[in-house]
C-alpha cells in the first residue's frame, strides 16, 4: 500500500504536511506535534475523508481550532479547513449568512437607526 503522503498527494485543494508543530491550529495553543491536512475546498475535503475512511486511518477536524486540545495524535491526521472566502459578501445584508468553519476573524454589524 502506497505511505499516506502519496494517497493524500493525489487530491486537488489538498496540502500535507508529516510530524510538524501543531501550536499555531488552535486558540488554545498548547504544544503538540503531529500530521496535518490543510484541505481549501468542500470537495477536497469530502475526496479526503473518503480516502482515510478507505484505509481506517483516524482523523480530527478543525476549522479555527476554536477551544480545542489537540493531544498526542501519534496515528491521527490533523484536517485543517482552510476554505477561500470573498469578505465582500459580508458587506450586503442576508437573513441567513453561511460561513466556513475556517474564518479567523470577527465582524462587527451594526444597524443603522431610522
Amino acid at each position: 500500500m502506497k505511505n499516506l503522503f502519496e494517497i493524500i498527494s493525489t487530491i486537488n485543494d489538498v496540502e500535507f504536511l508529516e510530524n510538524v508543530d501543531l501550536t499555531k491550529y488552535t486558540t488554545i495553543k498548547l504544544q503538540t506535534f503531529g500530521s496535518i491536512a490543510k484541505v481549501f475546498s468542500v470537495e477536497a475535503t469530502q475526496k479526503l475523508i473518503t480516502k482515510l475512511n478507505e484505509i481506517k486511518c483516524p482523523y480530527h477536524l478543525v476549522g479555527w481550532g476554536a477551544n480545542q486540545i489537540i493531544h498526542d495524535l501519534k496515528d491521527t491526521i490533523i484536517i485543517k479547513l482552510d476554505y477561500k472566502f470573498d469578505r465582500d459578501y459580508l458587506k450586503s445584508v442576508h437573513d441567513e449568512y453561511v460561513l466556513p468553519a475556517s474564518i479567523s476573524f470577527l465582524m462587527n454589524f451594526t444597524q443603522s437607526e431610522s
